[in-house]
């Protein structure tokens, strides 16, 4: 009988206090990898497929009903891995200043293509903003799948 081959699914979870407003900040929150066991691939770069994104928010404010986001290879959010995605902001059952954004990345292939050593480290960085108003980042997750 073959062997199974089985995804494995690597969930980062990123910790807030973050506030959000309707511009990106000047650098990103780091995504560090590096402590999540990944495949050796003999010094070359790093190699994904997002599985997906949950933004979890607080103190919704002033009218804010999505959340966009991107992920970078560098914390100025210049070399893009994942472009400017966008989801509504669904607002809790009781509390309708909390909610959360999800996102289904579908297998997109994600990587560290920079050959920069300097960048090629494992880190990514997450950019977040709101549509209109503010809100607070609880938490965010991000599940990878290699």
């Amino acid at each position: 009988m073959p062997a199974r081959a089985s995804a494995y699914l690597h969930p980062i979870v990123i910790e807030g206090p973050i506030n959000l407003t309707t511009s990106f900040p000047a650098s990103g929150t780091s995504v560090n990898i590096a402590g999540v066991t990944i495949p050796n691939f003999y010094d070359k770069a790093w190699c994904g497929l997002l599985e997906g994104v949950t933004i979890h928010v607080n103190s919704i404010a002033a009218g804010a009903t999505s959340i966009t986001f991107r992920i970078t290879a560098d914390s100025g959010g210049d070399y893009v891995i994942v472009p400017d995605t966008t989801a509504t902001l669904q607002t809790g059952v009781t509390t309708a200043t909390d909610g959360s954004a999800c996102y289904s990345g579908q297998g997109l292939a994600i990587t560290n293509i920079i050959n920069d050593t300097a960048v090629k480290n494992g880190v990514f960085y997450l950019f977040a903003k709101t549509n209109l108003g503010t809100a607070v980042v609880e938490s965010a997750t991000i599940v990878w799948r290699e």
